[in-house]
């Protein structure tokens, strides 16, 4: 049996799941998880509307944290999007760490390694 979960490990693991929801994709609230992204034509445009959604879902569905603020991370390359989350669990501070990234070469081809 394995122990049980501290509260910020519970509340890490409800946020991956929150912002892990497509909305409309499994889920019948109409503001749970995030959006689709694909329609916004800038970069800035996008990292805009992934505040709003963070800020959007994780107030309404998470409600033991208290988010301070969320801000774009440096690129660190082509297609990425990364995301700082700073919110207060209880009285203490803590920071999250949302990024989006290509995943190259996800599948094999057969008798590949």
């Amino acid at each position: 049996m394995s122990p049980p979960k501290s509260l910020q490990e519970d509340i890490f693991d409800s946020i991956c799941d929150l912002l892990n929801t497509k909305v409309t994709f499994g889920a019948y609230q109409k503001d749970l998880g995030m959006e689709t992204y694909v329609y916004l034509s800038s970069s800035s445009e996008i990292s805009k509307q992934i505040i709003k959604d963070i800020r959007t879902c994780l107030e309404k569905y998470e409600t033991r944290i208290t988010i301070t603020d969320v801000q774009p991370m440096p690129p660190k390359g082509d297609m990425y999007l990364g995301f700082m989350i700073n919110c207060k669990i209880q009285k203490s501070s803590h920071t999250f760490q949302l990024a989006f990234q290509p995943q190259h070469k996800q599948f094999k081809r057969g008798g590949e390694p």
